[in-house]
């Protein structure tokens, strides 16, 4: 028979603080060391015991009791701190534990069993917004430790469960607008602050879980919008969208897309509010943020990796480890560790690692493309020590090897690399014409060059790539054109031969042809080129060498001679025969 303490049995029914003690020891007792398995961190070469099968019925039935129970407590009006940190602790930690049993036919509890408890504290948080800073570091720790045990275990493929876990991070993170606090803690609070930032939810931002529940989300929405589009009437009057040629594979799910566009205002919302305004500390919170989600999603991390990440290193420790660990042979996304995962993506039929890679791609690029939008006013302000930093982070983040295999993976991948080049070229060209110092232009030819470069392939699926090298060309002309005007002849010969380099890739993959300038003879094309369309092969050839010749006058006659192939060369006219 179970002996409780005296002190136990006269309930404190006003604080419910013993009450809650007890339940979360005897709960912890009832399932962890019943569980027949090797415990939690035995690392011991001798497996141990299969884990418990467990009946259904009464695991359902105390699942159901603990979150009534949790629930009445969170939802008192004089909850004290105490009981607050007692309720937050047996939230997750009894979570953690329920969700991780199994019954014959898979897992006995939703992962969706935090969530309406996460709702309450949430609630509270709004009607109090001081209330959860005391517990900061409490709700961060919680959730690290319980999403990497429920991970390890299963999918977690709820999205209101991750956005109620970002949110209660957000309500946790100590602001001046939440709390006041004497200058001599200080120190002690930005502690917690960046522990709230890095080490939850930037880190909770990256986990694998999250991209894999989003590209579900992107998934069936794709499906939904093929399924409404079978069902729409036929018939159609010609020049409707739909008879142009939209389909539903092009379209844009709204999965992903509401979650990062949710998101990614909160976070430059509590970076105002943990910098107190300050710019500048505003700036590096948002790039250090935006730079270790990138490292993180081009790396593509299993649970396994993401978990032994503490999130103390910066974004510029975590590109360094990744430099120079050694390249291991992999498929555009991580091959999944965990026994549960590798069962799911079997009866799944492989549709796991599709969606994984398509919710990679996209979440990158819209990361990417928010980063962009912060650096980009920095960028034209002149010189400076931020300013000069730029473009090197831009190359750290963007020139990833990996990203390529991101867009290449994925059906979206040629919308997003084109989305992202464009954003590039547009900060790019508004430096440049808003007066960025000329080491910073200097630096910025190599970065757009490569990131072309870099992604030539995905970027030639799509369909009006002409339009893209265009926008492309135009800028490395307008580098050339800024070297020329502030007379730097090293910004002028950098932007020249790096044009030079991008025209040779295209002209020896037959992407570009020689076309004759206005008002010139006829140029030869290149053996193989694409299918010349009157003759003159494709509108934007013609644009190409004519938008050169205004800026560069006779430059296109001389590459034409330098990187004219020798066997495509006219064989020159047979010797005179000489007559006795």
């Amino acid at each position: 028979a179970l002996q409780l303490p005296k002190r136990a049995l006269a309930l404190n029914v006003l604080d419910g603080y013993e009450t809650l003690r007890l339940a979360l020891r005897l709960t912890l007792l009832a399932l962890r060391d019943s569980s027949c398995g090797a415990e939690l961190g035995d690392d011991s070469p001798v497996p141990g015991p299969p884990p418990r099968i467990w009946d259904p019925f009464a695991v359902q039935e105390l699942a159901v009791c603990a979150h009534v129970g949790l629930y009445h407590m969170l939802r008192r009006p004089d909850l004290s701190e105490r009981s607050l940190r007692a309720g937050i602790a047996t939230l997750f930690q009894v979570g953690a534990v329920l969700l991780s049993l199994r019954t014959a036919d898979g897992p006995a509890v939703s992962v969706g069993w935090p969530v309406r408890l996460l709702e309450v504290l949430i609630r509270k948080a709004d009607g109090e917004p001081q209330m959860l800073v005391p517990v900061a570091r409490l709700c961060t720790e919680a959730t690290r430790s319980f999403v990497i045990e429920v991970a390890a275990e299963r999918p977690m493929e709820r999205p209101e469960l991750w956005r109620h876990l970002l949110v209660l991070l957000f309500r946790a993170t100590p602001t001046g607008a939440r709390a006041l606090w004497s200058s001599t803690m200080n120190r002690e609070v930005e502690a917690v602050q960046r522990d709230c930032w890095k080490r939850g939810i930037i880190w909770v931002l990256g986990h694998p879980h999250l991209l894999d529940c989003l590209g579900a989300e992107d998934a069936a929405a794709a499906q939904a919008a093929t399924a409404a589009t079978a069902a729409a009437p036929v018939a159609q009057p010609q020049g409707s969208p739909r008879s142009v040629g939209g389909t539903a594979s092009n379209a844009d799910p709204r999965g992903s897309a509401a979650f990062w566009n949710w998101v990614l205002p909160e976070l430059n919302t509590l970076a105002t509010d943990i910098a107190g305004g300050n710019r500048q500390q505003i700036y590096r919170l948002l790039l250090d943020a935006y730079g270790t989600l990138l490292l993180t999603m081009s790396r593509s991390p299993t649970p396994e990796d993401h978990a032994q990440d503490g999130g103390e290193q910066s974004m510029h420790a975590t590109a360094s480890s990744a430099s120079t660990a050694p390249e291991v042979p992999r498929t555009t996304t991580a091959v999944l560790s965990e026994a549960s995962w590798a069962e799911a993506h079997t009866q799944d039929g492989g549709q796991a690692e599709v969606r994984r890679a398509a919710a990679l791609s996209s979440s990158w690029s819209r990361v990417a493309i928010a980063l962009l939008g912060v650096v980009g006013p920095s960028l034209g302000r002149g010189s400076g020590e931020d300013a000069e930093q730029i473009v090197p982070f831009l190359k750290q983040t963007l020139l990833s090897a990996r990203v390529p295999l991101l867009f290449a993976g994925s059906a979206q991948g040629p919308h997003w690399a084109r989305v992202v080049l464009e954003k590039l070229v547009s900060m790019l060209t508004n430096g440049v014409n808003s007066g960025a110092s000329l080491a910073v232009v200097r630096d910025a030819v190599s970065l757009v060059a490569k990131f072309f470069l870099q992604n030539l392939h995905t970027l030639q699926r799509q369909d009006h790539f002409g339009q893209l090298w265009l926008m492309v060309l135009r800028l490395m002309l307008l580098f050339a054109k800024r070297g020329s005007d502030d007379r730097d002849a090293e910004l002028e010969e950098i932007a020249i031969e790096a044009l030079k380099n991008l025209l040779r890739v295209l002209l020896s993959m037959k992407i570009l042809g020689f076309t004759a300038c206005k008002g010139s003879g006829p140029a030869k094309s290149p053996t193989g080129s694409p299918r010349p369309e009157d003759g003159q092969g494709p509108v934007w050839w013609q644009m190409t060498w004519d938008c050169i010749e205004v800026f560069l006058p006779g430059f296109g006659e001389e590459f034409l001679k330098s990187s004219m192939p020798r066997d495509s060369a006219p064989a020159p006219p047979p010797p005179a025969e000489e007559t006795p």
